[in-house]
């Protein structure tokens, strides 16, 4: 960082861990060096581990300073999905091969006694697969109905 003023603005600090290592804190929150390429470094969350926080920050010619929060990669990865399983569809071969991969994935969980049949089911596990069924069913018509 060669004046610091972006620093300063932002309330970024970097500071030395016990080890030697680099800790960013922006904010409170902190961001380990994840590693580095000449005039950029990359810092993740430093509860990547153990809470799964996919937050980053990038820093590029020791002036600019790019961060992403989990929400912000989250919609980005749903929208990549979205667009792969629609370049799946498209393709009636892939589509194929993934019907039948799902259609694998039903009949293991169904072995294993994840998923219960109907007609293996108690009276009262069948009411209460329906009460949630019927819930299920109301919210999609009422999330159809706002579109």
């Amino acid at each position: 960082m060669r004046d610091g003023t972006w620093a300063k603005k932002l309330r970024v600090q970097i500071c030395k861990t016990a080890k030697g290592g680099q800790v960013l804190v922006l904010k409170g929150h902190r961001f380990h060096r994840e590693y580095g390429r000449v005039g950029r470094s990359y810092w993740r969350c430093t509860k990547r581990v153990m809470h799964g926080c996919k937050a980053t920050i990038r820093i590029i010619n020791d002036e600019k300073l790019k961060a992403k929060k989990r929400q912000e990669i989250l919609e980005k990865k749903k929208i990549a999905e979205r667009a792969r399983y629609e370049r799946i569809k498209s393709d009636p071969l892939k589509y194929a091969k993934l019907l039948e991969k799902y259609k694998k994935k039903y009949e293991s969980r169904k072995r294993r006694g994840v998923v219960k049949l109907v007609k293996d089911m108690t009276e009262e596990e069948l009411q209460e697969a329906r009460r949630v069924w019927r819930a299920k069913a109301a919210a999609y018509r009422k999330k159809i109905l706002k579109e």
